[in-house]
């Protein structure tokens, strides 16, 4: 007797042998694996009401019996109609076994992406450590000499550095050397004139400071970090500059127009004179001399860099100090000793740029000393706090600014 029965995926007819009841087969359209069905032998002594159609008695809501087609044997206890015997249903726990050993095989995604990280890290974190360690420290003593001079030998900032139309070129170049414009502070004078070239920087010291000159050019921590850092520095020193020269020219000339406008004398001292006469390095630091803040007026081609501070500071110490952005310039401490031997202004500072090319020649002559002269008596220049009120016949000198420790 043959097994007939449809696939329940593609619905094709097969048939089988009886004696494969019961076991898994392969369906020939499909090649769905199936379970072959059982069929039990008919009951010679039930005669079917249909052929090839059976009926099972089901409860009804009265108690009695219906007869269900297409169901064979009876009704549960409950009254409910078993599961159809000859339901085909695919074997699927072969398959789910063969999915879990191959997902044990596998290995997992973090453990693929982690391994690589991890290494990478270890790798770099060891790179970074030898390289820190090999870096020598920022700090250490330096020795200071006094300049024999009260003032600095000029610098030149190119007209072709400052934004400005012919005409304003023209009237401010006449204007500034008619009249310089002389901003003064407690320690030093800092004169802006023209020619020429461009416009002209002359820093000079008060009668009771004096210049000191640190050679830093000797020291190999230093070289190291300039060498790395300088070129970044510089960038930012030039481009601080140029921003600020050009304020100032077109402030000085809204003024000559007859504007009421007031020249910040601190930010054109820090940002115009002091920045056109050093480099990098004296663009990141400062002076603190008896926990007062002194900035570092120049650095020359050398790797000398010039202070302006009193004649009674016998030591003080070079720091970073806190650029535009907030961040500091320079992360070392160095401790200077000023001693008695005196150095002439041989070499000139100048700053290393190709844009803003710098003539300092040497001999020119220095400014009065007794008398600064101010192109603008409202233009007085102040370090840290604000100026006292004077009398008409007294001269203003601002008060000595302190160091905020923070």
């Amino acid at each position: 007797m043959a097994i007939e029965f449809n696939c329940p995926y593609c619905t094709a007819a097969i048939r089988v042998p009886d004696a494969y009841a019961g076991k898994q087969g392969r369906c020939p359209k499909c090649d769905t694996k199936l379970l072959i069905p059982h069929v039990p032998l008919p009951n010679p002594t039930v005669a079917p009401q249909q052929p090839g159609v059976q009926t099972a008695p089901v409860a009804s809501n009265d108690g009695s019996s219906v007869a269900v087609e297409g169901h064979y044997g009876v009704t549960n206890g409950n009254g409910a109609v078993p599961d159809d015997p000859f339901a085909v249903r695919p074997v699927t726990t072969p398959v789910v076994k063969s999915r879990r050993r191959n997902a044990r095989r596998r290995p997992s995604r973090a453990l693929v992406i982690g391994v690589p990280v991890i290494c990478f890290l270890v790798l770099f974190g060891i790179i970074a450590y030898r390289l820190t360690a090999s870096l020598p420290q920022l700090d250490g003593e330096l020795t200071g000499r006094r300049l024999d001079g009260l003032s600095l030998p000029k610098t030149v900032i190119a007209w072709k550095d400052i934004s400005l139309y012919g005409d304003e070129r023209k009237i401010l170049q006449e204007a500034l050397t008619a009249q310089p414009e002389s901003l003064a502070s407690q320690v030093m004078t800092c004169r802006l004139s023209a020619s020429e070239d461009g416009i002209l920087v002359t820093l000079a010291a008060q009668p009771e400071s004096q210049w000191i000159v640190v050679n830093v050019a000797a020291d190999k921590p230093l070289a190291i970090w300039q060498r790395k850092e300088g070129p970044n520095l510089n960038r930012r020193r030039l481009d601080e500059l140029q921003s600020a020269v050009t304020q100032y020219a077109k402030d000085k000339l809204l003024k000559i127009d007859g504007e009421q406008i007031a020249i910040d004398a601190v930010a054109v001292r820090d940002n115009v004179a002091l920045n056109a006469s050093g480099r990098s390095l004296s663009y990141a630091i400062h002076a603190v001399a008896d926990t007062t803040i002194f900035p570092c007026a120049a650095e020359d081609e050398r790797g000398q860099l010039y202070f302006c501070l009193p004649k009674t500071v016998q030591s003080f110490k070079i720091q970073g100090r806190t650029l535009a952005d907030g961040t500091i310039g320079f992360a070392g401490d160095y401790n200077v000793t000023v001693s008695d031997e005196t150095v002439t202004t041989e070499s000139p500072p100048a700053a290393d740029d190709p844009k803003s090319e710098k003539s300092m020649p040497g001999g020119e002559p220095e400014m009065s000393d007794d008398e600064p002269e101010m192109s603008d008596p409202e233009v007085e220049m102040k370090d840290a706090e604000p100026m006292k009120e004077k009398s008409a016949g007294e001269k203003m000198v601002p008060e000595k600014p302190k160091m905020k420790v923070e």
